[in-house]
């Protein structure tokens, strides 16, 4: 693209950065941080996690060329490794996760673009990766139909892929069926919302003043009329019902029918947060924090207190460091299938940022993991982390 590009890393602290000033109750993990999935049913952890989690399989690292996992699904793990010979060689390898073993079903060499290798995704029977298509059964080639420079964006559980480049954004149903085109200058595109057998996608300019973000029906192409102008989108942040997009001037909260809220200043507690139980915080989770509403109506709500380090998830104090450091939580993320316990994005003492897995009625951390090195839910059994030692795929319950 033309304009300035910011690497992954980027995006999330310009999320940090604005969540920092509209209250940490605000924070939203931007999904495009960790290989722009949405979250689904599919990828959330069932209610057994919150006895704890074990190793069940390991894929020992190779010093000499470790590999990466990318992204998981309920029967495929695709992983990636560098080729130090080749600029920009990289590696595709997919591994079966059906048994109770992986094992490895083929490798395909590739040379990518770094700026697009935080693109990835499956798609129908296909796995992109920066920008090019992989069939996952035979790990042949598919020509690309967008730009070798698109950005393209992947929904789980939805067939359509939406690529951008510097001058539109286009809907592909299949890798030659291009469904619908709409010109927008360094357009951007977010991970897809379901509402009534359909999906939506918001689109926005990354670096172009003065264009009007735009919802659209990512099958058809049809935009949806919105009941408030939005320009100068910085952040959009996928919800589970609707998206909070963050700009210079505010904040607000869009939906798939067109409804925009403009959010004012809220409460300002930068230690209240709260969830309902499910794959993703939804519209009203923000609304209810906005309005400083004493009311749990039905989520999860905990409560940090800077001064204390005190933590508590649904009144039951939490003790994140055994060390007796100070780990401050940032936003709750996801819940298991019933809400029996709750994902909690932490910043430790010493500056990484941890995912921890608490125990609603105990308060009991039962599954804690370094957040930047790599987490997948594959399928409600089993999560997929990257570690000192390989790629390992934890299971829930004792082993």
């Amino acid at each position: 693209m033309s304009a300035i590009v910011l690497s992954r890393t980027q995006k999330v602290v310009i999320v940090f950065a604005a969540a920092a000033l509209l209250g940490a109750g605000f924070f939203a993990f931007a999904q495009r941080s960790t290989g722009n999935e949405s979250a689904s049913e599919g990828q959330q952890l069932s209610d057994l996690w919150a006895e704890g989690a074990h190793v069940a399989w390991n894929i020992p690292r190779s010093e000499d060329n470790p590999e990466y996992p990318l992204m998981a699904s309920a029967t495929q793990l695709m992983a990636t490794s560098v080729d130090e010979d080749t600029a920009g060689g990289r590696t595709l390898i997919a591994y079966d996760i059906t048994g109770d073993q992986p094992s490895e079903a083929w490798r395909r060499d590739l040379v990518v673009d770094s700026y697009s290798e935080a693109d990835f995704g499956f798609w129908a029977d296909y796995f992109v990766y920066a920008g090019q298509i992989v069939d996952t059964e035979s790990s042949e080639l598919v020509a690309a139909p967008w730009a070798e420079d698109a950005s393209v964006v992947l929904t789980p559980g939805m067939d359509m892929a939406i690529a951008c480049d510097e001058e539109s954004c286009a809907g592909y149903a299949s890798p030659m069926e291009a469904r619908w085109s709409i010109d927008m200058e360094d357009g951007a595109a977010t991970p897809a919302v379901a509402r009534g057998g359909e999906h939506f996608v918001l689109l926005y300019s990354e670096y172009a003043s003065g264009v009007p973000a735009m919802v659209i029906n990512a099958e058809t192409g049809e935009e949806v009329t919105l009941g408030q102008q939005l320009t100068d989108v910085d952040t959009a942040v996928v919800l589970a019902d609707g998206w909070m997009v963050l700009s210079y001037e505010g904040s607000s909260i869009v939906e798939p029918d067109g409804t925009v809220e403009i959010l004012g200043e809220g409460p300002n507690d930068s230690g209240r947060m709260g969830i309902t139980p499910g794959p993703n915080r939804t519209v009203d989770d923000i609304r209810w924090y906005n309005a400083a509403d004493d009311s749990d109506a039905g989520r999860i709500v905990a409560q940090f207190d800077e001064g204390t380090c005190g933590f508590t998830v649904g009144g039951e104090p939490v003790t994140l460091s055994e060390s007796g450091a100070c780990d401050t939580p940032l936003q709750l993320l996801s819940t298991t299938r019933d809400g029996a316990a709750v994902a909690v994005l932490v910043q430790s003492a010493e500056g990484s940022l941890d995912y921890a897995l608490v125990n609603v009625t105990s308060g009991e951390v039962v599954w804690r993991h370094d957040f930047g090195k790599g987490l997948r839910v594959a399928r409600p059994d089993l999560a997929v982390t990257f570690d000192a030692d390989g790629i390992n795929g934890w299971a829930p319950g004792s082993e």
